[in-house]
């Protein structure tokens, strides 16, 4: 080690004094801190050997004072270089490459550090030296003026929809997202437009929250599952009516909501449109069914008897249709439970609309059956269906 050797290299690390002379002085810089940091661990490894000899520690005071005097040096040096290096970045580079996030908070950094390194150079009487910090600071400020259109710019909201209505207010159609750079704002003349842009880009923020919440509604229903229990052993019925409603009741008020935002527009207003129609296409079916089940479920031992098969054939053969939908329906349903795609399958819709309407006509006839046969026995009045077929076979 020779602290002689590393005391003349600040010496010549001290001369610096201009924002100019950043690339020229920082190789030093990065020398003299890898062969101070070495010291450091020689220094370590010589104090434990010492004790391992039971040897007073030796005491390196000459490199503490110099780590101290030269840290600030370091640090603005470091600053300086990466701000010169990463401005030159985002000026030139595309701005789709960039992260605004990052950006920003480097930029923050940066600035409180020189604000810092300011004041502590000032205070160590390196006047020049402290005005290269400011000098950096001006720098950053410069780059600042730029963040609101970086912030816009590079939004994730910002749509193809949103990007060709700042190249209609701007009056170029060859502002291309995925190539402009800082560098291009004054050609295209970006800053004149601030206040439009960033009121383009608030509508996208917004509309693109909307979209997101419209994401999740539909991976929601995605996951949902309908539910059946076994009936009879012999097909299946579906259970919690009650729950499948109250989900798609929340998501039709949610989506009529989001289509009552004045932020909904263009694409994602018609994508929402859909969905709310695939909604309401599901509380109808499911509408369907539940009415289908109930029914089914009331007729089913009754035609289950040979014996009302034979008084009304019609009836019973319409049942036997109805019958044979429900089960191929329910065996499908419980291979698939999804409820997102149910109204996709085969036709699903009309055949319910049908079933219902043959077991609305099969019920008519039923109760105009029994109520035939009540005039007949006065006292049948007094008996339920099921109880007055169950005597009359």
């Amino acid at each position: 080690m020779s602290l002689q050797s590393y005391q003349e290299s600040f010496e010549k690390i001290k001369l610096f004094d201009s924002i100019d002379a950043v690339n020229d002085t920082v190789k030093d810089t990065m020398e003299l801190r890898q062969n101070i940091d070495n010291a450091r661990e020689k220094i370590e490894l010589f104090n434990e050997r010492e004790q391992t000899f039971a040897q007073q520690p030796s005491e390196w005071g000459n490199l503490d004072t110099l780590d101290k005097e030269f840290k600030p040096f370091y640090d603005l040096l470091d600053v300086a270089f990466n701000v010169g290096s990463m401005l030159q970045d985002w000026t030139n580079q595309p701005l789709a490459n960039q992260d605004y996030e990052s950006m920003d908070s480097n930029i923050n950094a940066w600035h409180l550090s020189c604000f810092k390194l300011n004041k502590q150079l000032l205070s160590e009487e390196y006047n020049s030296t402290a005005e290269v910090a400011v000098a950096v600071r001006h720098k950053l400020e410069a780059f600042k003026e730029h963040m609101p259109l970086i912030k816009c710019i590079t939004s994730e909201a910002i749509t193809e929809e949103d990007w060709n209505e700042i190249k209609t207010l701007v009056k170029r159609d060859d502002l291309e997202r995925d190539t402009i750079t800082v560098q291009n704002f004054a050609e295209f003349k970006l800053h004149d437009y601030l206040v439009e842009i960033d009121e383009i880009t608030s509508r996208a923020e917004k509309k693109h929250q909307l979209a997101k919440k419209l994401h999740i509604m539909k991976a929601e229903m995605k996951e949902f599952k309908l539910v059946l229990f076994s009936y009879k052993g012999k097909t299946f019925v579906l259970k919690g009516y009650d729950d499948i409603n109250a989900k798609l009741d929340d998501q039709i008020v949610a989506t009529q909501a989001m289509l009552g935002s004045s932020n909904m527009r263009g694409k994602l207003k018609v994508e929402t449109r859909n969905w709310e129609m695939k909604l309401n296409q599901m509380s109808e079916l499911i509408g369907e069914i539940n009415k289908c089940q109930r029914t089914w479920m009331y007729l089913e031992p009754i035609f289950a008897s040979d014996d009302i098969g034979k008084t009304m054939p019609n009836e019973a053969a319409m049942f036997k249709d109805v019958d044979t939908t429900w089960k191929t329906t329910m065996e499908a349903i419980d291979a698939d439970p999804g409820i997102l795609d149910l109204n996709d399958r085969d036709n699903i819709n009309a055949q319910f609309l049908e079933a219902n309407k043959k077991l609305d006509q099969i019920q008519n006839k039923l109760d105009a059956y029994l109520e035939e046969k009540s005039l007949v026995f006065p006292r049948f009045y007094f008996l339920d269906s099921q109880s007055l077929l169950m005597l009359l076979a």
